[in-house]
Parts: structure tokens; C-alpha cells; sequence
């Protein structure tokens, strides 16, 4: 590596000559990479060969401002995949703006997805944002899951189990014991049927 990133040569295993390359090399890492150097378990000399232009992007929570042009840019790409049109209110906005996303931009792509999929109206709203977003909401009157049916109670478990994995489908899937094409369908057909599964 230290010789294609010197000199732009590479030799293939059990090869006798040498081979011109010609390459951008882009390094992204969420390490401290001094840190690393200091620690012995990075190459300070490989790090000098790749650190020409050092760009820092800070976490999503200390730049709140990008976050309306990025939950623009997952709903354009979300609608060319199918699944459907929708905006975000003001106040969901702010919401969004306000939280910490530990699991920074992927868990922000992931809660938008979840959003499309599971909000039967056309604007996602305050009350559409999962719980661990803002203030708990208070407990509805009819909470005794003991007479719920099983479909909701299904529902409600699923969902559970999606907050505690910052909205990650996959993570979710394997908790729940089911591959992610299962629980992407039934979500999508949660979005079909919203309003009467929202009320039982």
C-alpha cells in the first residue's frame, strides 16, 4: 500500500512486474486518527502518505442547520424508490433539528424512512416522530393491552422494538427473529391500512 500511495505501483501476488496505477485515494474513518498514532495501532507513516487534505465533518447533533436539507434529500430519494410523496411540518422539523441522533446520519435516514412508511397521511407531523425524539406522550385511556387484538399487539411490539434500534430495519428484523423483506412488507402494509390500525 505504502508503494502505490509513494509511487502509484502495485505488484500482484506472485508477480514479477510491476504495475502502473493511476488513483484518487479517499480515506474516511469516525476515529480519532492522532489518537491512533499515539496508541500504536495506526501507522504513523501511512498516515502521513493519506493525510494531504484533512476534511472534519462534525456530528449531526453540532449542525442542526443541515438537517431540513437532508431530510429533503431522503425524501426525494425514498419517493424515487416508491414510497410515496409526503413533507414535514414546521414543527416536526424543529423537532428533528432539536434531537442529538446518537447514530447520527444513518439513524436521521433510517427515522425518515420508518416515517414514510408507517404515517398513513400526506405530512408527517409532531405526533407522527417517534417517542425517544421528544417528550413522552402520555398514555392513551385504553392502554390494557389485554384487549387488544393480536394484529395490534403485534403492531406494538414491532414498533417498540424499532425505537430501541434508532429506527434500524435491519437491526430490528434480527431482533424480532424475521428477515428485513417480512418486516419491510408488513410496515408497508401498516401504511396501507394506518388510520384503522392506529385506532384499535
Amino acid at each position: 500500500l505504502l508503494k502505490v500511495l509513494d509511487h502509484g505501483e502495485l505488484r500482484r501476488v506472485g508477480g514479477v512486474r510491476s504495475i502502473t496505477v493511476d488513483v484518487r485515494v479517499i480515506v474516511a474513518t469516525n476515529r480519532d486518527v492522532d489518537e491512533l498514532v499515539r496508541a500504536g495501532r495506526l501507522r504513523e507513516d501511512l498516515l502521513h502518505r493519506v493525510d494531504v487534505i484533512r476534511i472534519t465533518m462534525p456530528p449531526l447533533r453540532d449542525r442542526p442547520e443541515d438537517i431540513p436539507r437532508f431530510v429533503t434529500h431522503v425524501l426525494t430519494m425514498q419517493q424515487r424508490r416508491g414510497l410515496g410523496e409526503k413533507k414535514v411540518t414546521p414543527q416536526a422539523m424543529r423537532v428533528l433539528q432539536s434531537y442529538a441522533w446518537p447514530g447520527n446520519v444513518r439513524e436521521l435516514a433510517n427515522t425518515i424512512e420508518r416515517l414514510l412508511i408507517l404515517s398513513p397521511r400526506t405530512t408527517i407531523d409532531v405526533d407522527d416522530l417517534p417517542e425517544n425524539l421528544h417528550f413522552r406522550k402520555p398514555p392513551a385511556a385504553m392502554t390494557d393491552e389485554r384487549y387488544l387484538s393480536l394484529a395490534e399487539l403485534e403492531r406494538r411490539h414491532i414498533l417498540r422494538v424499532l425505537e430501541t434500534t434508532g429506527g434500524n430495519m435491519t437491526a430490528a428484523a434480527k431482533r424480532l427473529g424475521v428477515d428485513r423483506g417480512t418486516l419491510h412488507r408488513k410496515m408497508q402494509q401498516w401504511q396501507g391500512h394506518g388510520a384503522q390500525m392506529g385506532s384499535a
